[in-house]
């Protein structure tokens, strides 16, 4: 079900979004008002709604957002580092915690790119037999099926 999340935005991912945020403020400690929570893979928006009772610092991105909140951003060729120093330095933030519904085939990159400056990784993401690959730095946390073919994973990083 996860090919169709970021191509139909319906009702069952507004659900999910829902049902993702809370399993975060549940196993995660997200400063509501110091931490930064980052979906750039948000081209319709599914988290929109929910993200803001979790963090008042937030932002949007997809290569090719559909939403009208989600800016034009792509983080697979970005240089963090740089974007760090300038778009985000004017944001006072502690952590970084990443949020998003990935294709399935740019998960891998998904998560390669989130876990060069993220603190959490929280994921929808399409069950398979084999599990997703993280760096050895972070934790699944938490992992949930939100249906047959779909599951929530939070991971964090423990060396932190």
């Amino acid at each position: 079900m996860v090919t169709n999340c970021n191509n139909n935005y319906d009702n069952t991912y507004k659900d999910y979004a829902e049902k993702c945020m809370n399993y975060m403020k549940t196993n995660l400690h997200i400063s509501y008002y110091t931490d930064l929570i980052i979906d750039f893979t948000a081209k319709n928006g599914i988290f929109i709604e929910h993200v803001d009772y979790l963090s008042k610092l937030s932002l949007m991105y997809d290569k090719t957002p559909l939403h009208p909140e989600v800016k034009q951003l792509d983080f697979f060729n970005l240089d963090f580092d740089k974007y760090n120093k300038t778009f985000l330095s004017g944001l006072w933030f502690d952590d970084i915690h990443v949020i998003g519904c990935p294709l399935p085939d740019e998960v891998n990159y998904c998560i390669d790119t989130a876990c060069k400056f993220a603190y959490s990784v929280s994921f929808i993401l399409p069950k398979q037999k084999e599990p997703y690959i993280f760096p050895a730095a972070y934790k699944c946390l938490f992992q949930s099926d939100l249906d047959a073919s779909t599951i929530f994973q939070i991971w964090m990083k423990a060396d932190y």
